[in-house]
């Protein structure tokens, strides 16, 4: 066999043996999406605050809400949610006892790369919601 015939049987052998490696991709390593979405919500204020938190679908159905009261200066994942294999948008409503809210839609689901939901209690008080992507 001549020289450039080796090589390219080299070459592609290798392709074979790298792209097989690559198959399970999704497990270690390269992790898939997760099962649930967490939502976590801190408190940087240096006051108590009782906070409400609710998803909905896209068709305005509440998917999870939860309730809870924070003290200053904590953090609380207080809920989590199936993450769905399509992707959708999600809105995510903060609102604490004082009526001070914020919504924000995440997108989540299948290929959306969001890992966690996150809002935060500023002080004044004023609200910050973010998603944390992949």
């Amino acid at each position: 066999m001549p020289r450039t015939q080796r090589r390219r049987a080299l070459l592609a052998s290798l392709a074979t043996a790298g792209t097989a490696s690559l198959a399970g991709c999704g497990e270690a390593g390269f992790p898939g999406p997760p099962d649930a979405i967490p939502v976590s919500v801190s408190n940087e204020d240096i006051t108590e605050h009782t906070v409400t938190v609710t998803v909905t679908d896209e068709s305005g159905e509440a998917v999870v809400s939860a309730d809870a009261t924070l003290g200053a200066e904590v953090d609380s994942q207080l809920t989590d949610f199936e993450n769905p294999e399509e992707n959708l948008d999600y809105t995510v409503s903060v609102r604490l006892a004082s009526d001070v809210s914020k919504e924000k839609v995440v997108p989540v689901g299948g290929a959306s790369g969001t890992r966690s939901i996150d809002a935060t209690i500023e002080p004044g008080p004023e609200v910050r919601v973010s998603f944390l992507r992949t």
